[in-house]
């Protein structure tokens, strides 16, 4: 460039976001006008194959439309299942294999998916949001294709009545032919990862293994809305962004770092948090600050993350609340996993961070259902040692003679201010439901069939 002093016209924040790494995958739809597009469609149904990695999803036609042939789609049900694909047919022969179109008219539209590219390490999903750049690694691209299995099953009924027809024009009796028995030779393997990377082994595969059946939520959902909250989750840690330090305050930053080195970096993480000033908190990112706000005190209401964060909208700051703080009763707490992250250890018995996950988001659902919960009931049903169940409730909860209640008391006004952000955690508690009632389930089995070995001594 001749130029090397361009004007810089912008500088936007950037920020890695991991918490849908591992399950965020793009998939690509064949281009269509702007009148019909496939985010105005009808989902029916979805599935995947997890093994092979698989993706199908069925879009609904609108066999109303006057641009529908209704004989031509009443023809396509008749070849892919036979006169028998009706809803009113369908009790006729139960040993039929499930219909490709259960009204009896081709009603729906399969697209399969194929993969784009194998090495995607190097794309990422971009969020811009009020000047701030989020981006979260994407796992896999896949392109998506118009499946025409219908025809398939055309032909292999024709030929199933083609041998049934020459069957019954036989006499009876099957003419013995020679085979010749073949054993599979001992591989290395060396031959045998060759071969289960050969396309036919591959297609095999996908042949043999189930559809498992997903669910499906549309763009203007209340789950949907809380999974694309997730892309704006910064993953930045606690301490200062030190490209927006001086030179002072990076060299200070540097000293006091050092002096830490001979400490276990979780419990010099806590020290720091425990003393940070309020000056140093307010040059974090906005995300940071409300993680610090929550981390040290515990049970925040809404009004006091105001007071402490430099953002003055409040509605950037409930969006940026919501991907780091969970809403309970009307206050908020800082989310489960970002206390507990994956890889980490509890400090007093070692047990893993996802165990201490599982267990306080178990607190937090009874906490958001009754005022009062038992330590002996958590322990049980969470199988935490004493100590670490106590670690979890004190998170959020205060002893009170023989029971635990919240920190905080119920902030109603709150609840009635953004009965949205009410609605939207009551959809993910009712979303994590069944898991806890299973887990109360499995140790009041265990529990019984203890209790009862005893008596039977």
């Amino acid at each position: 460039m001749e130029d090397d002093g361009d004007e810089i016209i912008e500088t936007i924040p950037v920020f890695l976001s991991k918490s849908l790494a591992n399950n965020l995958h793009v998939l690509q739809f064949p281009v269509v006008n702007q009148q019909s597009n496939f985010d105005k469609s009808q989902v029916v149904n979805s599935c995947v194959k997890p093994l092979t990695q698989q993706i199908k999803i069925d879009f609904a036609l609108n066999t109303a439309s006057k641009n529908y042939d209704a004989f031509k789609g009443d023809q396509l049900a008749i070849a892919a299942d036979g006169r028998m694909s009706g809803s009113n047919n369908r009790d006729k022969n139960k040993n039929d294999p499930k219909p490709t179109f259960r009204s009896g008219r081709m009603d729906k539209q399969s697209y399969l998916s194929s993969v784009s590219m194998q090495n995607v390490e190097r794309f990422c999903v971009g969020v811009i949001r009020d000047g701030e750049m989020y981006l979260t690694p994407i796992k896999g691209i896949y392109q998506m294709r118009p499946s025409f299995s219908y025809f398939d099953k055309q032909d292999k009924r024709a030929k199933a009545d083609k041998k049934a027809e020459d069957g019954d024009g036989g006499d009876g009796e099957e003419e013995m032919k020679q085979v010749t028995v073949k054993f599979a030779r001992n591989e290395s393997e060396k031959v045998k990862k060759a071969r289960e990377k050969s396309y036919n082994y591959i297609s095999r595969m996908g042949a043999e293994e189930p559809w498992c059946e997903t669910m499906w939520y549309p763009a203007t959902s209340e789950m949907a809305s809380m999974e694309s909250q997730k892309l704006l989750q910064s993953s930045s840690n606690f301490t200062p962004d030190v490209l927006n330090m001086d030179s002072k305050s990076y060299v200070d930053q540097l000293i006091s770092d050092s002096s830490e080195t001979k400490k276990d970096p979780s419990e010099a993480l806590a020290e720091l948090n425990k003393v940070i000033s309020n000056r140093k908190a307010k040059s974090l990112p906005l995300a940071d600050q409300i993680k610090t706000i929550l981390l040290n005190a515990k049970v925040v209401p809404f009004s006091l993350i105001q007071s402490r964060v430099t953002e003055t909208n409040t509605d950037k700051l409930l969006r940026v609340l919501q991907t780091v703080g969970t809403l309970l009763r009307g206050n908020w707490v800082l989310q489960s996993e970002l206390l507990y992250p994956e890889n980490s250890v509890s400090s007093i018995n070692g047990v893993p961070g996802q165990l201490m996950t599982r267990a306080r988001e178990y607190v937090l659902y009874k906490f958001s259902h009754q005022t009062q919960i038992n330590r002996a009931e958590i322990q049980q049903r969470t199988q935490l040692p004493a100590e670490e169940a106590k670690e979890v409730i004190a998170s959020v909860g205060k002893l009170t003679g023989k029971v635990w209640e919240l920190l905080k008391p119920i902030d109603r006004d709150f609840e009635k201010k953004y009965p949205e952000l009410v609605q939207r955690q009551q959809l993910y508690w009712n979303a994590k439901a069944e898991g806890f009632y299973e887990m109360e389930m499995n140790k009041e089995s265990k529990r019984v069939r203890k209790r009862s070995h005893r008596e039977s001594k």
